[in-house]
């Protein structure tokens, strides 16, 4: 391969070619003296003609040239170069230059770097040896500037090749630049607003090095690994050596390359050689399940392969396949590094690794290595106004640029546009890519939606993040649209639910494999986002949807819609879940509309009765399966198992445990920091042994152990109820037996009065007074939905049974006659995925009178004495800058101001909540003030859709009279969830009294009696659980007893290699007890081990497990493998039943559970084997 370069530098820098290899290099220097270019190639000053070719096979004599070979030059040469040449750099020296400099390569796949030379002009011909490439000796010290910032040099042929992308800015030369390594930037930080919007956050980004990477065409996942450990500061870009590129491209996909990332670059920089690795494959890793359930690299590989064929392939719809893109998420987390209320902040971003998740709109259709979220911790909120300038400016990543277009739930989400770090680095796979105009245009389109207020525009951008897996395509034809049903008063009784025919349903419940017919599903199509019901008439056999204008949120031109805004976004199906538990805010309602006191203290003992009952008796086969179901309930074991087995589904198949939370997210993103918890609580392959509690004991019992016999079964259930006691006492969940929840919709069928409900489950789950179950919900019930702050947002009504809505099932279905929509006086609901709390327990709706409708009614003078309105349009945003090149980034930096301006807001919402709280405390549910807060909180959590804004003398007025601390329910109700509520007088730990003048109030009473109960329970549960007595298990002793009179007849016979294999596993068993009795033992005299965080309990215990499977040396005993195993857990039971002071530990459990399960379901003469497969997927629902 030959490459040429031509400087057309005017000023006359000196030059010099440094070559890794002596192979073939011709040049030519045209500016040089006719003396100086008539010099032979073989002299001793090292100086060759024009026309000589160096060649090291040449018989000329070259003993001057040094390996790396050193050629000095003038400006205009011309440098060609055979393919044996490895590595080059070019040098030169510019004395009249000082200007700050980088370092520069060419774009072609040989490198060559431009290093500026301090030495005088005279001593430029002397020959100079580079020994490592990119890092010059002592007699060189800078890079130079490329391309410069004056416009004084051209390379034409980079300058060609970048035009077909955008330069990031548009910036003047006055304005910094971008192009610096991002280990250049240890100068002091300046403060954050003195940057311009124009200035680049390097996260991880040096430009010669980015070229590096590209000559290897090094796959996405390998280049965000190694920006990942710059970003962390375990590397910098300029101790990664070529041959750890090299190693890695050896590897090919991501699959392969990406895992030896850190192992290569981390080894070579400390040892200067490559790393020597042996890796096991995915298949027979002992962690395989584990390992591929959150591995995101042969996702990313079998997508951006299905992309680089087709750009709407990772839609889904592959032909015999059920295949999508868009699951791989890559995060990044904000750090500040001045944490000081004196000192200017100082922004950090750190990347995370890559991970298998939740697959979007926006994900399947521009890939998913386009989209970062960097989360925002709680902490630095208090820097709004820094973060808000911060993230409006680009991002640089590995050579890609980042522009943040959302914030959501303190997440900020960034989109890898089009443009270039710099003119002199061009890469193909950005140029593929929009900008982000042209991004935003895709999603919403500005000349079609510049009517939209600014607020709502920038929150429509939620609905292509929303979590979710592609349905159907439909055909342009099929999308009807349908008028809302209106009420004579104007409400809207239809807002956000329109219709999907049967035919459609009907390829959506066999594509997902559904376990229950679904008659509604929560979607995106096109500009809309609610809920399709089951049409009442259509009955086509092409699937067809009804769109109502209340779901349409962008208007998209009427031809041309891209594909993937034709198709069906499941996000969920109707999955109603029963029993449910009130939260305070439901409780407070209940309580202040009639329901007396003792019916939740009633309720309240009988949840903690049966939990109590259900984890201690244990005396018959029955018992036990019951013990079973409530451990499985209780650690959400069979939702954990499917979400293990599918994680980015979880939503939409109805395993996620929080499709039942009442705050459940309407936008349906995943919240970043709301982690999955299969990646921390997978079982230990190579014990057995389950990471959680719950399931621990669950396997205990499939093997036939019982809490009376088994020590270590009792410690583990005496725990599990000693937290479900305190979580009783501090979270104050009063579980109602008929209760459900369900999403709410309006009556398609015209046939329920104003006040009726109507309800069918499809698998008979709604418990009667009778203790029978059935299918359809009859009598007076109350509805209630989060959040719950005024006195009407819990609404008594009437379920009816109307056969017309027989086939609508797992939905509750509100009536759309009357004035006002039903779902509005459920706390401004609507019908585009609310879910509501439906009660019809006879003792809470027999006494729950509806309040005064009044305190329902919409107050616009709450809204315009206390809020600004910012409606500005769109239209009227940008007029000030029309669009055209030069306007671009100030038109995106007007609509940041929206499209994250959720920053500001964040602490806002949850200190309304507190004030509000303190106002129901403190005068009432019912009082005026605690009405105004009300709405004041829900306009402020409308505030980013709706453009309202708090008059910033209001809130101050409010915070000094209502931010005066914490209740005592309340501060234990936080620190029962873990969590800390934001408000700033909780930070002086003051607790507010109750005034005198009030009745008591609900929650105080609640704490009390639950205090007192859960204090009695403790006591109970500790007679129970200890007072049994404590025996050598024969069965799990068997093993080894056997074993041992086996090895003492052999000896009798002079046969001795039994009982040397047996002082073997003896020897090897007891440095595994003291080993664990270090690790694990003494974490518990600090604190309780299972108080560890989970992911550190789990590395400390998988390496013990594997400690004490590693040994002892099998290939030097007689015994088999099986037999070692079984030996070895059976000794392990029988050493520490011997060496522990209370005749049991956890150690035989921690290190072969799987073994000792085994020969205890064996020796009870009755035993099933089953791999561990299909047991994952075999469920209890009921005993019978």
């Amino acid at each position: 391969m030959k490459l040429r370069l031509v400087d057309h530098n005017a000023i006359g820098p000196h030059w010099i070619l440094s070559t890794i290899s002596t192979s073939r290099v011709a040049y030519s220097t045209p500016d040089l003296p006719d003396e100086d270019t008539s010099m032979s190639g073989n002299r001793q000053d090292g100086v060759a003609n024009a026309n000589d070719i160096i060649d090291e096979d040449d018989d000329g004599d070259f003993s001057h040239l040094q390996d790396p070979a050193v050629l000095p030059v003038s400006q205009n040469s011309s440098f060609s170069i055979d393919s044996g040449l490895e590595e080059a750099m070019l040098m030169y020296e510019e004395p009249s230059s000082t200007e700050p400099a980088t370092e520069v390569s060419s774009s072609t796949s040989s490198s060559l770097t431009l290093i500026e030379e301090s030495a005088p002009p005279d001593e430029i011909s002397k020959p100079v040896t580079i020994t490592e490439v990119g890092k010059p000796v002592s007699t060189f010290s800078r890079a130079i500037t490329f391309p410069p910032r004056t416009e004084r040099r051209n390379w034409s042929t980079v300058s060609a090749s970048a035009s077909s992308s955008s330069f990031l800015g548009k910036r003047s030369a006055s304005e910094a630049s971008i192009s610096q390594d991002s280990r250049a930037s240890k100068a002091p930080r300046q403060e954050e607003l003195c940057h311009s919007l124009h200035d680049p956050v390097l996260v991880a980004y040096s430009r010669s090095f980015q070229q590096w990477i590209a000559a290897r065409k090094l796959p996405w996942g390998v280049e965000w690994e190694i920006a990942r450990l710059v970003s962390m500061g375990k590397i910098k870009y300029d101790t990664v050596q070529m041959s750890a590129l090299d190693e890695l491209k050896k590897q090919g996909t991501n699959a392969k390359a990406a895992p030896l990332v850190e192992k290569i670059l981390l080894r070579k920089g400390e040892e200067g050689k490559c790393f020597e690795y042996d890796m096991d494959t995915l298949d027979n890793h002992v962690f395989a399940n584990e390992y591929r359930a959150k591995f995101p690299y042969d996702e990313l590989d079998l997508e951006e392969e299905s992309l680089n064929r087709d750009p709407y392939s990772a839609l889904g719809f592959v032909q015999n396949s059920d295949w999508f893109g868009g699951k791989v998420v890559f995060r990044a987390k904000l750090k500040i590094q001045v944490d000081n209320l004196k000192k200017p902040p100082s922004f950090k971003v750190e990347l995370e690794k890559a991970e298998l998740g939740a697959s979007s709109r926006f994900s399947r259709r521009f890939g998913s290595k386009s989209f970062i979220r960097i989360k925002i911790p709680k902490n630095l909120t208090r820097y709004s106004k820094e973060l808000m300038h911060f993230f409006r400016r680009p991002f640089i990543i590995a050579g890609r640029v980042f522009r943040a277009f959302l914030e959501k739930e303190k997440n900020v989400f960034c989109f890898m546009t089009n443009e270039n770090p710099d003119l002199g680095l061009v890469l193909d796979t950005v140029s593929q890519n929009l900008s982000i105009d042209d991004f935003l245009n895709w999603h919403n389109p500005i000349e079609l939606n510049q009517n939209q207020s600014a607020a709502k525009y920038a929150s429509r951008f939620a609905l292509g993040l929303s979590t979710s897996a592609p349905g159907l395509e439909i055909e342009p034809q099929n999308i009807f649209s349908i008028e809302d049903i209106v009420s004579a008063e104007g409400s809207d009784m239809t807002d956000g639910a329109g219709f999907i025919n049967k035919a459609a349903l009907q390829k959506l419940y066999l594509q997902f494999k559904w376990d229950v017919w679904p008659t509604a599903i929560q979607c995106r199509i096109a500009g809309a986002k609610g809920m399709l019901l089951l049409h009442p008439s259509d009955d086509s056999g092409e699937p067809r949807v009804f769109i109502r204008p209340s779901m349409n949120k962008i208007t998209y031109p009427d031809q041309g819609l891209d594909r993937a805004q034709r198709i069906i976004d499941i996000l969920r199906t109707c999955h109603p879940r029963f029993r449910c538990k009130l939260s305070s805010e439901t409780i407070i309602n209940l309580a202040e509309n009639g329901v007396p006191r003792h019916v939740f203290t009633s309720l309240l003992d009988q949840t903690l009765d049966l939990l109590v009952t259900s984890l201690t008796t244990w005396d018959t086969i029955e018992d036990m399966a019951n013990l079973w179901l409530t451990l499985s309930h209780l650690g959400g074991v069979f939702a954990a198992r499917s979400t293990r087995r599918k994680s980015g589904m979880a939503r939409v198949n109805g395993y996620s445990e929080r499709d039942a939370q009442e705050n459940d997210d309407e936008d349906g993103l995943d919240e970043a920091d709301d982690e999955p918890s299969s990646t921390a609580w997978w079982n230990d392959e190579i014990s057995g042994q389950p990471s959680s509690l719950e399931e621990t004991v669950m396997r205990l019992i499939d093997g036939g152990f019982t809490p009376q016999a088994c020590p270590v079964m009792r410690d583990k259930l005496k725990r599990i109820l000693i937290s479900q006691i305190n979580n009783y006492v501090s979270n104050f969940r009063i579980e109602v037996p008929m209760s459900f929840t369900a999403f709410i919709l309006p009556d398609p069928e015209d046939v329920l009065a104003e006040g009726e409900v109507y309800f069918k489950s499809s698998a008979r789950g709604l418990l009667t007074p009778d203790e029978q179950y059935t299918d359809v919900l009859v009598g007076s019930v109350v509805v209630t939905r989060h959040p719950c702050k005024l006195p009407t947002d819990a609404q008594k009504w009437r379920a009816v049974d109307r056969p017309e809505l027989r086939h609508y099932t797992d939905i509750l279905i509100l009536s759309t006659a009357g004035g006002r929509r039903a779902a509005d006086w459920l706390g401004g609901g609507d019908y585009d995925g609310d879910k509501a709390l439906c009660i019809y327990q006879p003792e809470i709706v027999d006494s729950f009178s509806n309040a005064n409708p009044n305190y329902g009614d919409p107050r616009d003078d709450i809204k315009a004495n206390c809020f600004s309105e910012h409606t500005e349009t769109v239209a009227e945003l940008l007029a000030g800058v029309p669009a055209s090149s030069e306007n671009s980034m100030k038109r995106l930096h007007a609509l940041q101001e929206y499209l994250i301006g959720g920053i500001r807001t964040a602490s806002l919402v949850g200190q309304a909540s507190n004030m509000h709280d303190f106002l129901i405390y403190t005068h009432g549910l019912k009082d005026e003030e605690t009405i105004r807060l009300a709405h004041i909180f829900c306009h402020t959590l409308d505030g980013l859709k709706t453009g309202l804004k708090i008059k910033p003398e209001v809130w101050r007025n409010d915070v000094s009279r209502y931010d005066k601390g914490t209740m005592s329910w309340k501060e234990s109700e936080t620190k029962g969830k873990g969590k800390k509520a934001v408000t700033t007088a909780r930070m002086d730990n003051i607790i507010v009294e109750r005034p005198s003048h009030l009745r008591p109030f609900i929650m105080d009473q609640l704490q009390m009696h639950a205090k007192a109960k859960g204090e009695k329970e403790k006591i109970d549960a500790d007679t129970k659980y200890d007072s049994h007595t404590i025996y050598l298990d024969e069965e799990l002793a068997a093993p080894w007893k056997e074993q041992q009179e086996l090895a003492k007849r052999a000896q009798k016979i002079g046969c001795n290699f039994m009982a040397e294999d047996l002082t073997k596993i003896e020897d090897h068993v007891h440095r595994m007890w003291e080993t664990h009795r270090t690790e694990v033992m003494n974490s518990q005299r600090v604190g309780s081990f299972t108080d560890l965080a989970i992911e550190t309990r789990q590395d400390i215990l998988r390496k013990l497990s594997r400690q004490f499977a590693s040994g002892p040396n099998e290939e030097a005993m007689f015994l088999s493998h099986d037999q070692i195993l079984r030996l070895k857990a059976s000794y392990a039971y029988i050493y520490d039943f011997e060496k522990s002071s209370r005749k049991w530990t956890r150690f035989p459990w921690n290190v072969t559970m799987r073994q000792l399960t085994e020969i205890k379901a064996k020796a009870t003469g009755r035993s099933t084997t089953v791999t561990a497969e299909f047991y994952e997927r075999l469920a209890m629902k009921k005993y019978c």
